[in-house]
């Protein structure tokens, strides 16, 4: 569905495939919100767009991406975009209370100093992980 992906996507991350791939496709994934499952490594083919849709009923601290609370998972990407500048002020991702978690090549569009939420994180590692607000390119510090 290309106006809401949401269920197509978190369908596939809770089949508890040990790596999922998630292909480009012409346009963007526009999605509510995707939860991550523990062991899993999520995979992007290319340049894959997640946008977080236009929708006033869902909250901004809902993480576009939550990887909260799980163990042993991995993201890579080396190219994947998750943009909320549809949802200003939207967290993009919360990796909060994770353990062994490594975030590889992602850019995360629209996302000011508060949209990654790390607290509690036993290790956990971003590589080549930028964000970019206000029209500026932001390294991930932590």
């Amino acid at each position: 569905d290309p106006e809401n992906s949401t269920r197509f996507l978190q369908a596939a991350i809770d089949s508890g495939v040990p790596r999922l791939t998630i292909d480009l496709r012409n346009g963007p994934w526009n999605v509510d919100g995707l939860r991550g499952v523990p062991g899993q490594e999520l995979y992007f083919e290319g340049e894959v767009d997640i946008v977080a849709r236009r929708d006033p009923s869902i909250p901004a601290e809902r993480p576009l991406l939550d990887l909260s609370g799980l163990s042993d998972v991995r993201l890579v990407g080396f190219g994947v975009k998750f943009n909320t500048t549809n949802a200003p002020g939207r967290v993009q991702l919360s990796v909060a209370g994770s353990k062994r978690v490594r975030i590889e090549g992602a850019r995360f569009e629209g996302c000011d100093e508060r949209g990654i939420v790390v607290d509690g994180v036993k290790h956990c590692v971003f590589r080549e992980v930028t964000r970019t607000h206000g029209g500026r390119k932001h390294p991930v510090k932590f």
